[in-house]
């Protein structure tokens, strides 16, 4: 499941190839060592409730899923978005 909407650029591409354009978009993952802080961080919350955010609610089923995304951001405020300098598109 993808998250992030084609840019411009991608859906040019994917015209006229049978491609849809949501198929070029692809999830924006965190780095590692990002996920990593993340995890120590929500681990040491009061909102973690066995691996789960109690603030993400429902739609957030695996908190190391969850840190691994860029564009979360804690709803906390432990944490904010991760967004490399420069996009690649």
């Amino acid at each position: 499941m993808s998250y992030l909407i084609p840019s411009l650029r991608a859906r040019e591409r994917a015209r006229g190839t049978g491609v849809p354009p949501l198929a070029a978009a692809v999830p924006f993952a965190a780095p590692a060592p990002v996920a990593a802080q993340r995890l120590v961080v929500c681990d040491a919350c009061e909102n973690n409730s066995n691996g789960h955010c109690r603030l993400f609610g429902c739609c957030h089923k695996d908190l190391k899923t969850t840190v691994t995304l860029a564009f979360q951001q804690c709803p906390a405020g432990h944490w904010p978005r991760w967004l490399p300098l420069k996009i690649k598109s």
